[in-house]
């Protein structure tokens, strides 16, 4: 008995340490999240999407993937990661490397009306800064929503 709960112990740390503690996001999945964000935004509205995206365990938050929505002036309409930004203008916020990563969103959304901007912010599962690349796409005139991948 003695022997068999050791193979079990053993095998349940190689397994903690083999084994990602959440399932990262992929790309597909960051597209697929912000346009059914964006669905979500026509079907209910504004309003009742951006409360919907900050539910923590809601249907718009999935390991380290969650929705934002932010206006073209910069403000944080929602996040599903971090509530406390929410009504924020962060136009001006910079990541440590200087990326002004709203305004690279803004100037992204209005040009090509989607795309991929990377940057560095902290990873809400891990709580370390990494490297992170969002998929932001135009819901409307002033109003745009994404979803971020973290590379490390």
């Amino acid at each position: 008995m003695k022997k068999l709960l050791s193979v079990f112990a053993t095998l349940l740390v190689c397994l903690s340490i083999s084994t990602p503690a959440f399932a990262r996001g992929t790309a597909e999945e960051a597209v697929a999240l912000t346009e059914r964000a964006i669905e979500h935004i026509k079907a209910v509205g504004e309003e009742q999407a951006f409360k919907d995206f900050n539910v923590q365990d809601g249907d718009f938050v999935k390991g380290d993937l969650y929705v934002f929505a932010f206006d073209y002036e910069g403000v944080c309409l929602s996040h599903g990661a971090k509530t406390s930004l929410i009504g924020k203008n962060l136009v001006k916020l910079k990541d440590p490397n200087g990326t002004a990563f709203i305004q690279a969103f803004i100037d992204l959304v209005k040009k090509d009306g989607k795309g991929w901007v990377d940057y560095m912010w902290s990873n809400p599962v891990t709580k370390k800064l990494g490297n992170k690349s969002s998929y932001v796409q135009n819901v409307r005139n002033n109003l745009f929503a994404g979803v971020g991948i973290y590379k490390d």
